[in-house]
């Protein structure tokens, strides 16, 4: 017997995203009330004959945005078709490869992007809090934000540095510590345990 299951309430993340979907496939109006095609036009039509899945819209979206605003516009709307159509026989996992090959052949060396597209790029999203009651966050740094991470991590993520489970840990950075007095040793629970700790003194 099918039953039935409650949708799980919308998140930001999730919200946002719906909502550059439909910003990217769905037909505009100027001022003067000219109709626009959509901003991914192929893509579009494909979803609308149920070609491709939402995940495929998403992979599409996704690589769209990475491409340089200097390319050339038909190369853009090139891209753009070629990947709708990709998108019809492979998954969406196997589509991004593509849209990886397809950017490196836009933009070989990476010379063409600029502050303004990466700018464009940069991200942080959380996820829905799953049954185990954890949530995924994905972020997509520039540069400058990286390297202030980068800084912040050397310093306060280090072994055996602000570990709120160790009353022994020392809290600051990593001048102050023992590196064998350690009791989380593995990079990324470090990590974890400095955003909790941080977040815990605001």
């Amino acid at each position: 017997m099918f039953m039935a299951f409650d949708k799980p309430p919308p998140t930001p993340s999730s919200l946002l995203l719906d909502t550059a979907h439909a910003a990217a496939l769905s037909e505009t109006y100027t001022l003067a009330g000219y109709k626009l095609p959509p901003e991914l036009s192929a893509t579009s039509d494909a979803l609308a004959e149920g070609a491709i899945a939402p995940e495929h819209v998403s992979v599409i979206l996704d690589i769209a945005n990475r491409i340089p605003a200097s390319v050339e516009i038909d190369d853009h709307v090139a891209a753009e078709v070629a990947l709708a159509e990709h998108a019809r026989t492979l998954s969406p996992s196997a589509l991004r490869q593509v849209g990886t090959r397809l950017l490196a052949h836009l933009d070989r060396d990476g010379a063409l992007t600029d502050d303004h597209d990466r700018a464009r790029q940069r991200s942080m999203t959380l996820s829905r809090q799953d049954a185990q009651l954890m949530s995924k966050l994905t972020a997509t740094l520039d540069s400058v934000t990286r390297a202030m991470l980068d800084v912040v991590l050397a310093k306060w993520a280090a072994p055996g540095m602000n570990n709120p489970d160790d009353p022994n840990s020392p809290i600051g950075n990593v001048d102050d510590t023992d590196p064998d007095s350690e009791v989380v040793k593995d990079a990324a629970q470090r990590v974890h345990v400095l955003s909790r700790s941080g977040i815990m003194t605001l």
